[in-house]
């Protein structure tokens, strides 16, 4: 078992819960199930002290003793597969915590005993795939989810809704069509849900330049809140190409050098094209809940690439490596949070106005960065009992951390 030294500063806490293991251990040994809780207790502790080596030791222990007590397919060890994904993460060891998160969706999956729960499970991977640019994968799960929706409208609602957000994040057209096709059926459902189905067909029918239907289904929805207090404008999640016309269409080539084929050229392919170090960031994405990289996106023909990818920016996500081109060499070496402030004004059809840096502590380029990347976005606008309405003055923060993580 991994403790961490305390020779600097005593942490009381920490230590009671040392105690308290120990005292488990002399009486019960070290395989008794009643270490469990104080060991997740002991591992939660040292993740807020970013222990994270200790941490992760201190879980697997948890867990081995879970398998021991309850099997090794227990769905109770959900709780740890999630903070081991987490470790994961910071460590930086992205294919890892792809694994855990397969591994805890075979658990789902194999516990549901209803419809609910296994579309559920399917719903849950599908989003953990999406917000980690697997995106194509996540649509295969949602297809295979949809056969165990048993025909309830609320089940199959909530795949599509999933299914239209996958697509906007894809930079992919018309997920709103089936969501219309279901509602036109007028399916028994929920008045929540139903709202957020409003919203959303609203949402990507705004992505999709047609903002007088848009404006329709916004005032449907608004009309299910019983409020009347006027909505904020919002982001809307998708994903925007941000060469221009005349780049988006040039070929590019690579120099290979290869046993059987030295010295070969090739054509680039379109991910190699979006996603190479060499150039400045060619998309920007917008997904509050991204984990802070990319996955080979296994099935999709486009993206044949094995390779992870480090993610830089909030609310703006940018491809991590491409950012760094437009720092300028003295920023580089700097490790520090860019935060960057701006205002805009947002139109009914959901475009912005008035884009302006209000306060900045990066580079002109960063700066002019952020001004054509909201140029490239659409907001949902503000909305009252009236439909979308004028917004002005909206303001955002942009934080970009450019420290390098420390796992210990």
């Amino acid at each position: 078992m991994v403790f961490p030294n305390f020779a600097l500063s005593i942490d009381p806490k920490m230590d009671l819960l040392k105690q308290k293991i120990a005292d488990i251990e002399d009486e019960y040994g070290i395989f008794s199930n009643d270490l469990y809780f104080p060991l997740v207790s002991m591992a939660n502790r040292q993740i807020e002290e970013r222990l994270y080596t200790d941490a992760e030791a201190t879980l697997k222990r948890a867990q081995s003793l879970s398998h021991r007590h309850k099997g090794v397919l227990n769905i109770d060890q959900i709780d740890i597969i999630n903070k081991l994904t987490e470790l994961a993460i910071i460590r930086a060891d992205f294919k890892d915590a792809n694994r855990y998160q397969k591994f805890a969706f075979f658990l789902r999956k194999k516990e549901a005993r209803d419809p609910e729960n296994i579309v559920g499970a399917y719903l849950g991977m599908a989003e953990w795939l999406a917000n980690t640019g697997q995106l194509t994968a996540a649509r295969s799960a949602l297809r295979q989810g949809s056969e165990f929706s048993g025909n309830e409208p609320e089940l199959i609602l909530m795949l599509l809704l999933e299914e239209s957000r996958v697509r906007r994040l894809d930079n992919l057209c018309c997920g709103w069509r089936k969501l219309k096709e279901q509602l036109d059926q007028q399916p028994d459902i929920n008045s929540g849900l139903l709202t957020t189905a409003y919203f959303e067909i609203a949402d990507s029918l705004i992505l999709n330049r047609k903002p007088e239907e848009a404006s329709q289904y916004y005032r449907m929805g608004y009309a299910l809140l019983k409020t009347e207090r006027e909505l904020d404008a919002k982001m809307i999640e998708m994903k925007a190409q941000l060469r221009s016309s005349v780049t988006a269409n040039s070929k590019y080539f690579l120099l290979e050098s290869e046993l059987a084929f030295p010295r070969r050229i090739r054509e680039m392919t379109e991910d190699e094209i979006e996603n190479h170090e060499g150039f400045e960031p060619t998309w920007l994405a917008i997904n509050a809940s991204n984990k802070g990289f990319t996955l080979p996106d296994k099935g999709n023909g486009r993206r044949i690439t094995r390779e992870s990818r480090a993610l830089i920016g909030k609310p703006l996500i940018f491809q991590g490596k491409q950012f760094k081109n437009i720092q300028s060499l003295k920023s580089k070496n700097k490790q520090k949070i860019l935060e960057i402030d701006l205002s805009f004004d947002v139109e009914i059809d959901g475009d912005l106005d008035n884009i302006r840096v209000v306060s900045s502590n990066a580079s002109s380029r960063v700066d002019r960065l952020l001004i054509n990347s909201l140029k490239k976005v659409y907001f949902r606008p503000a909305i009252n009992k009236d439909g979308p309405v004028l917004s002005r003055n909206i303001r955002i923060s942009q934080k970009i951390d450019l420290r390098e993580s420390e796992y210990r």
